[in-house]
C-alpha cells in the first residue's frame, strides 16, 4: 500500500514538471517570436 503511494505521489510529481516544463517553453517561443 505504501509502494503505490509513493508512485502515485512520483506521478503528480512528473505530471507538475511536466506542466512546468510546458509552460516554460510556451514563454520561451513568446519570447523568441516578440525578438
Amino acid at each position: 500500500m505504501q509502494h503505490s503511494q509513493d508512485l502515485n505521489q512520483l506521478v503528480a510529481v512528473y505530471q507538475i514538471v511536466s506542466y512546468q516544463i510546458y509552460f516554460l517553453n510556451l514563454i520561451n517561443k513568446d519570447s523568441f517570436y516578440a525578438k
